[in-house]
């Protein structure tokens, strides 16, 4: 029975979906499990940003070379390996006795769910030889990563209310080890594939590059931009970035081959998706911290109240495709950063009393937004780019995205950490407003209008 069920194309789909939605949940039920950690563990605001960013980090910076690794070794076993580590890690998370121990286990597990987010979009391309099915299923995978994202917050302020912070992390460790024993039952093992291994030095130099902007963001709002850890590691950013452009351009096995990095959409569609992502993930884990420290709300309150967000998403995710198809992603990128904008700007008055709705209001605008602008960046990078090349395309935006939810944090926790969490969130969310339209500047002045080219899988699954 098992034998004649392997391999079917909704078992691979099933695992996939799962997966990479709890992989991106880990990072907003985190977020709403800050002020217990933060009490129970010690701290101040910048190693409760390090127990978000220890995660980013490690999931932006290797996301790339671990596609790489999963095209030529087998998705499937990448994926296995992925979530033993994700699953251990949360596990060591759970347990750490000190705040320390626990950003080292966030990292960790940062490094597993690197492993599984590319290797989902790679079980479903494997299983879905047609190109009309292929599209359907991956529109499929994009709503289990939206419902992740949502349900992230709910999930993890039920947790640690009726149980506690430890929790948020334990929970992980059976869905992996659950999901891992499905994909190794149901999905047909992955053939290898000849490609050449990505570039340790590369992998190195992003990494010191990412984490150096992120340290000295963080630490300055603890320690003061005098302070000479804030300057070296200002320093030592400047320096690995020089060299990982240095690199790339040298290197027999680039992360960013030379022909795709000479693709003008892959480039607008990176640079938009990591400002869009300032905004989502920075806006996440301050209002985390206010809900609960400035409102008094409860964890449950207070992941209750993001439900808009992903409501927002999905319903609006469903027609953006089709809007895309007709008239190119301009006009859904323009109206998603419109109001992205809007949506940091009523965030504004998250301190009245009694609460105001207009926050909900934001934080549905904030969800709409999202379902705009993340199809439509996809639609530029799979319309412009070779075909060969577009699994190395969408994984590059998506870690260029999570590189703007790295630095999002530390950006926002850093002006909580400097001016209070009162004044500090005010800062932030009109920071996070001029970036979405320093985004919406970027859209206007270099993404063009028209229709995009029509991609036969794109008008049979429509």
């Amino acid at each position: 029975m098992i034998a004649a069920q392997r391999g079917r194309p909704r078992w691979a789909l099933l695992c996939a979906s799962l997966g990479f939605g709890l992989v991106v949940m880990h990072t907003t039920a985190v977020n709403v499990a800050l002020p217990d950690i933060q009490a129970a563990l010690g701290g101040q605001v910048a190693a409760l940003q390090w127990c978000v960013n220890a995660y980013g980090l490690a999931l932006a910076t290797l996301l790339l070379p671990f596609g790489a690794l999963a095209d030529r070794f087998g998705a499937r076993r990448m994926f296995l390996t992925g979530m033993a580590v994700f699953g251990s890690a949360s596990l060591a998370s759970s347990l750490a006795p000190g705040v320390a121990l626990l950003i080292a286990g966030q990292a960790a597990a940062g490094v597993g769910a690197a492993m599984v987010a590319p290797t989902a979009l790679a079980l479903v391309r494997e299983a879905y030889p047609d190109p009309a099915g292929r599209v359907r299923a991956i529109g499929k995978l994009s709503l289990g990563l939206a419902a992740g994202f949502g349900l992230g917050p709910i999930i993890g302020g039920a947790l640690v209310d009726l149980v506690s912070w430890r929790a948020v992390f334990l929970i992980d460790a059976p869905c992996a080890a659950a999901l891992a024993t499905c994909a190794a039952l149901f999905v047909h093992r992955s053939a290898p594939r000849p490609g050449r291994a990505p570039d340790p030095a590369a992998v190195v130099l992003g990494a010191l590059a990412v984490g150096g902007v992120a340290f000295t963001l963080t630490e300055a709002g603890d320690a003061g931009w005098t302070a000479a850890a804030v300057w070296i590691a200002a320093g030592a950013s400047v320096l690995a970035a020089s060299g990982f452009a240095w690199w790339e351009r040298r290197s027999p096995s680039p992360l960013l081959p030379a022909r795709l990095r000479a693709v003008p959409a892959v480039r607008r569609a990176a640079a938009i998706g990591a400002i869009f992502n300032v905004m989502v993930y920075g806006e996440i884990f301050v209002l985390s911290l206010s809900f609960q420290e400035v409102q008094g709300l409860s964890p449950l309150q207070a992941g209750l109240l993001f439900l808009p967000q992903p409501i927002g998403t999905t319903i609006i995710a469903v027609t953006t495709g089709r809007w895309v198809a007709r008239s190119g992603p301009r006009p859904a990128l323009v109206a998603g950063l419109v109001l992205s904008v809007a949506g940091a700007a009523m965030l504004l008055g998250f301190d009245q009393d009694p609460f105001p709705l207009a926050v909900l209001a934001g934080l549905l605008c904030a969800g709409i937004a999202g379902g705009l602008v993340v199809p439509a960046l996809h639609a530029m990078i799979a319309v412009d780019t070779p075909a060969d090349l577009v699994g190395i395309a969408a994984a590059a935006l998506n870690a260029s995205r999570q590189v703007g939810g790295v630095l999002g944090v530390a950006i926002m926790g850093s002006l909580v950490a400097a001016a209070g969490l009162t004044s500090g969130a005010r800062i932030a969310f009109a920071v996070s407003a001029a970036t979405q339209l320093a985004a919406l500047a970027l859209v206007v002045a270099r993404v063009p209008r028209g229709v995009v080219r029509h991609d036969p899988a794109w008008a049979e699954a429509r």
